[in-house]
């Protein structure tokens, strides 16, 4: 189990996008890696910048993927189990032609 704390951008932000990547190759570049599921935290207005989010995955023995997005403050929590992730043919055709091109 792995968790980081992530913490929000401004006053008054009432959500959070959560996003899911995969890549073939490590990198920190949002170009080369593929979404495999989008969510929301949705946070309470009126409250200052520099708020909390922990985001925690692990794997199971079944090589299921269990994430979770919490705010620190409220335990408003985002979470998502995910199986058999894989880049789909479509997804690495695109990659590959933009590489060759």
């Amino acid at each position: 189990t792995v968790t980081q704390s992530f913490y929000t951008l401004a006053d008054n932000q009432t959500g959070v996008d959560c996003r899911i990547t995969q890549a073939n190759d490590p990198t920190d570049d949002p170009k080369w890696v593929q979404v495999v599921w989008d969510g929301e935290l949705e946070l309470p207005s009126g409250r200052p910048a520099g708020q909390a989010i922990d985001v925690t995955y692990s794997y199971d023995e079944n090589s299921v993927m269990h994430a979770s997005f919490v705010d620190v403050a409220t335990g408003n929590k985002t979470a998502i189990s995910l199986s058999n992730i894989t880049p789909s043919t479509e997804e690495s055709s695109k990659i590959d032609d933009f590489i060759v091109d």
